[in-house]
């Protein structure tokens, strides 16, 4: 049995991406959570997600 995985923004861990366009680099996503712009997304278990948003918050707080 496969382990479920989302997509995921790689800065902060949200699911809530939207498809911005697409082009010569292929794909690219916007994070509705940190407004992160980027090709480049994790395909992550829910742990794995889970400490990327306690990075996220970690370091936000820190801020």
């Amino acid at each position: 049995m496969e382990e479920e995985t989302l997509k995921v923004c790689s800065v902060c861990g949200s699911a809530d991406l939207y498809y911005e366009k697409g082009g010569m680099t292929g794909f690219v996503y916007h994070c509705k959570n940190c407004g992160h712009i980027s090709s480049f997304i994790v395909e992550a278990n829910e742990g794995m997600a889970q400490a990327i948003r306690a990075e996220y918050a970690k370091k936000k707080g820190a801020e």
